[in-house]
């Protein structure tokens, strides 16, 4: 049988690893030791980064506002998928739906994923648990992937992200919990708006980009353009197809409605919940097309002037 040889080592101290492929040993420095995202996303305003190339190609697929389609060809199989990646390991089912086989001894077990493969594989050699965290002083193993992943986070830190705070929590709920206390508010430095989360900042500063993608709709006598998928989507389910998902729980009430937000807003009128006084800029009331837009009206400009 051919073994590949592992002629890639790790330069960093105490840390025995090697990689047949050099884009392997890179892939794990940034993932164990440096932390570093060598693959950016050019997208204006998105701003993530990833380690491997391929997770960037997939999350690229995100900003598409018409997505590709690689579809099975093969009888009774409707199944499609927007990367070739993803259907080249799909048609390996209809192949051979168990590829990876035991070479240990004489068992014939076979396995549909290589982890599970992995797993089983140990069991063999004694190593009931041969997923082992990487954290220098740590000593924990695990019997599956996942687990691994879980216990990763708890060697994390997470600093709270209000000023002249030096509070460190060890899981990132307990870090959301101790922010509230803060009320941290994000503003824009171009027009003024606060925003509970610094996403939301990110999205919002899109519409003051001069190279913003924007995004026509295509209905007929519509035109109306927007800077995000989700706001074009919301649009046309709310204004076009008039669909109102969100019913109201009581049951002598019959109210629905097209967005979450409005139907919160319904509740408080049952629960006579008083809405959190936030201070916020005066402003001329928009309809809600409007307001997903990204626009800002000139005349409501010249009344803020």
């Amino acid at each position: 049988m051919y073994v590949r040889m592992a002629s890639h080592l790790c330069d960093f101290p105490g840390c025995l690893k090697s990689f047949p492929k050099l884009w392997r040993l890179r892939e794990h420095q940034c993932s164990a030791h440096t932390g570093e995202r060598p693959f950016l996303c050019k997208e204006p305003g998105c701003g993530k980064s990833f380690i491997r190339a391929y997770h960037l190609k997939r999350h690229n697929v995100s900003h598409l506002t018409t997505k590709p389609e690689f579809r099975c060809t093969s009888d009774g199989c409707n199944r499609v998928y927007s990367l070739l990646q993803n259907l080249r390991k799909h048609e390996k089912t209809h192949k051979n739906p168990l590829p990876y086989k035991c070479d240990v001894d004489s068992c014939e077990r076979a396995f549909k994923k290589h982890s599970q493969l992995h797993i089983h594989k140990s069991r063999h050699s004694g190593d009931i648990k041969p997923f082992r965290c990487s954290e220098d002083g740590c000593t924990a193993s695990f019997v599956w992937p996942s687990e691994l992943r879980k216990h990763k986070k708890s060697h994390k830190e997470y600093t709270c992200p209000a000023k002249n705070c030096d509070v460190v929590c060890r899981r990132w709920t307990d870090m959301r919990e101790h922010a509230s206390s803060h009320r941290v508010v994000h503003d824009c430095k171009l027009c003024g708006k606060t925003f509970k989360k610094r996403n939301l900042l990110k999205i919002h500063s899109r519409s003051h980009s001069d190279n913003r993608c924007l995004l026509v709709c295509d209905w007929e006598r519509c035109g109306r353009t927007y800077t995000t998928v989700f706001n074009l989507n919301q649009h046309v389910r709310a204004f076009h197809f008039q669909e109102k998902p969100f019913k109201c729980s009581l049951s002598a009430c019959s109210a629905v409605f097209s967005t979450k937000q409005s139907l919160k807003r319904h509740i408080r009128t049952h629960t006579n919940a008083v809405k959190p006084a936030i201070p916020k800029r005066k402003s001329m009331k928009r309809p809600l097309s409007s307001q997903l837009s990204g626009y800002e009206n000139s005349s409501r400009k010249e009344v803020q002037n």
